[in-house]
């Protein structure tokens, strides 16, 4: 057979400037597999069309797909019935498979999209089966449909372009590179829902973990047809976390069909891409993988179509195209299932719509880069992730590559004091860190969200769109619970005058150790003559809860920039405040609190035209300190202060 070979074309990245070069060549990584991946396709004719205007039931034809290894083989197909108008805008063929395998084993999850013929011509795909049906007897989307995801074209915009999807580029950059600044699917660049921010952002300030909500997955129906699933393959993922992202795919519409991932044995040449052979739909590339295997349906030049069936129907998309291995098919009385792994990169998948996927060989999506180093007690390890740049689906894969880096080397259960790092690099020069420190005695479940929660709040901020170009996280650990409780506060003295130190005691208790005491030691200045005083001293969750109970609008961002500066200025949980207030009116000017500013200022402000922007608060802010502490910590007190005149 005459095969054409296309090699993929790795595309260059915008050049930066100084500072971000000097950032990029700080986090410059080893790339892996960096080299151009060659992709050969049949040049053969595509098959001609059978429409579905002259499918009859009784009807004989043949079906592609892949049982084992890359090797396709055929099965028989019968016309059972032509379905007019089954399902919006479309049609289905009911059919019968015929075969040995496929008497066994009935429709098999990863066959979605295997071509079927009659007298040589293409007349659909094979995308939806009877779940536990007991005769292999499912519907065919007819080709004609499918082929209406090319008619729109499936270009990949050039870098710099102002809409569409991510220009496809090498797939290889680490942490730290700076990239075109090419917007991301959709036609913009990655920007969520105002509700989802406002779910993560009230997590930031609780400092728990908030997960973004899931669809409740739907009702299926024994007796209706449904889409042939996916199976998900997991390779390099962590066993303890693979339950909770089946349960995740499966509520954002993948199939929940985990089987042990991988690719091709090394001494086996894949064979040229053509209707029938396996295909993967590849989320999570690296040190572990997530992909979704089907069936190539339909080549036309560099571009397929495949599946039958959407993914999720998200339309516009941008993930990486992979050929795929099959081990075997696993039978099941429920659903069996192809058990296999993506290969090597051959493309990439940009639309996924009612009637199945359409792709691009030769050129690849930009993806995510994710850089997790695992350090416990001077050994460090590094992992390296690729995460689709899908704003529905990345700030979920994010956390568990986080996870699954810790997991591959610590413990799910027992106690554990874990440091972390997190800097986000975005729109080509910029960037934002966030440190936090975590005492759990189960990390594997509190680790992920919390770590990445500055990539997830960026790619889901109501504000401005945002290209995140790559993530970078460093996770210290050991095994102890670094836990303490401020336990008591006093002042002495609590009567002051000008020129007199407070002398101010903190008792902390920490977990299974001995008591210690912080003295800190505060002069009192002349602007505090004649004041009542308030002094709080408390950890972060409880500073946090009473400050924004009192001055709610001082931790709510207007602005981008409002909410990158929030990320880094919020203390971390080992963070003890020290705030000391005069019992008058305070005030607020734009969401910041001032010390300066007179109460019948505050006031007018608070009445008039600048109502927006000037409030009237609890409490006169005069002074702030914050100390870092080796715990996590809880607890706060206030104490009353008066100083002379």
């Amino acid at each position: 057979m005459a095969v054409l070979r296309q090699t993929m074309r790795p595309w260059a990245a915008r050049p930066c400037a100084a500072a971000g070069a000097i950032l990029a060549a700080a986090m410059a990584l080893p790339a892996a597999d960096a080299r151009g991946a060659e992709v050969t396709v049949s040049t053969a004719a595509p098959a001609a069309i059978f429409p579905i205007s002259e499918v009859r039931a009784g009807m004989k034809g043949v079906g592609r797909t892949v049982f084992v290894g890359d090797t396709i083989e055929e099965f028989g197909v019968e016309v059972l019935a032509v379905m007019k108008r089954s399902r919006a805008q479309g049609d289905l063929i009911l059919f019968r498979a015929e075969g040995e395998t496929l008497a066994h084993a009935g429709i098999i999850a990863g066959m979605s999209g295997s071509p079927v013929y009659i007298d040589g011509r293409v007349v659909g795909a094979v995308a939806f089966a009877y779940p536990n049906g007991k005769d292999p007897i499912g519907a065919i989307t007819p080709i004609g449909e499918m082929l209406e995801i090319l008619d729109g074209g499936l270009e990949f915009p050039e870098d710099g372009a102002e809409d569409g999807p991510p220009a496809a580029r090498s797939w290889n950059a680490d942490p730290g590179a700076r990239t075109s600044g090419a917007v991301s699917p959709g036609g913009a660049a990655d920007r969520g829902s105002r509700d989802a921010f406002d779910l993560l952002w009230r997590g930031f300030l609780g400092r728990e973990v908030e997960r973004l909500p899931l669809p409740a997955p739907g009702a299926t129906d024994p007796g209706a047809l449904a889409p042939v699933q996916l199976p998900l393959t997991l390779s390099g993922w962590a066993e303890p976390l693979q339950s909770e992202m089946r349960e995740t795919l499966g509520a954002l519409g993948f199939s929940a069909v985990a089987t042990p991932g991988g690719g091709s044995p090394g001494d086996i040449q894949v064979k040229p891409l053509e209707p029938g052979s396996a295909v993967a739909v590849q989320m999570v590339r690296g040190d572990a993988d997530l992909a979704a295997i089907g069936t190539v349906t339909y080549i036309r030049g560099d571009e397929i179509v495949a599946f039958g069936h959407p993914m999720v129907q998200a339309g516009p998309v941008a993930f990486p195209m992979s050929s795929a291995w099959i081990y075997g098919v696993i039978p099941n009385n429920v659903v069996s299932v192809k058990m296999g792994g993506s290969t090597g990169l051959i493309g990439g998948i940009l639309e996924d719509r009612r009637a199945g996927i359409g792709g691009k060989l030769g050129q690849a999506p930009d993806l995510l880069p994710v850089r997790v180093v695992m350090n416990e007690s001077g050994a460090g390890h590094t992992y390296r992730y690729e995460v689709v740049r899908q704003t529905a689906y990345t700030p979920f894969f994010l956390p568990w590559t986080v996870s699954n880096s810790y997991l591959a080397r610590g413990w799910g259960l027992g106690e554990a004091d874990l440091v972390t790092t997190c800097t986000v690099y975005y729109n080509g020069d910029r960037s934002v860190t966030r440190h936090e420190r975590i005492a759990s005695d189960a990390p594997s479940q509190d680790l992920g969200q919390n770590v990445v929660m500055p990539a997830s709040l960026l790619l889901v901020n109501p504000f401005e769109p945002v290209r995140i170009d790559s993530v970078a996280v460093t996770v210290d650990y050991e095994r102890r619970i670094g836990r303490a409780r401020l336990s008591r506060l006093s002042c002495s003295p609590l009567r002051a005058e000008v020129g007199d130190t407070l002398e101010v005691r903190v008792e902390f208790e920490p977990y299974r150790g001995p008591r210690e005491t912080r003295v800190l030691r505060y002069p009192v200045p002349g602007a505090w003559a004649g004041r009542s005083l308030r002094l709080l001293v408390a950890s972060t969750p409880d500073f946090m809860e009473w400050d924004s109970d009192r001055t709610p609008e001082k931790f709510n961002p207007r602005s981008l920039p409002d909410m990158i500066e929030m990320i880094e200025r919020v203390p971390d949980d080992a963070t003890l405040s020290v705030r000391f207030y005069a019992a008058e009116p305070g005030a607020t000017v734009g969401g910041v609190e001032v010390s300066g500013l007179p109460p019948s200022m505050a006031a007018v402000g608070a009445k008039g035209e600048g109502a927006s922007e000037t409030r009237e608060v609890s409490g006169r802010f005069l002074m702030e300190e914050r100390i870092a502490t080796p715990w996590v910590l809880e607890g706060g007190e206030q104490i009353e202060i008066q100083v002379e005149r």
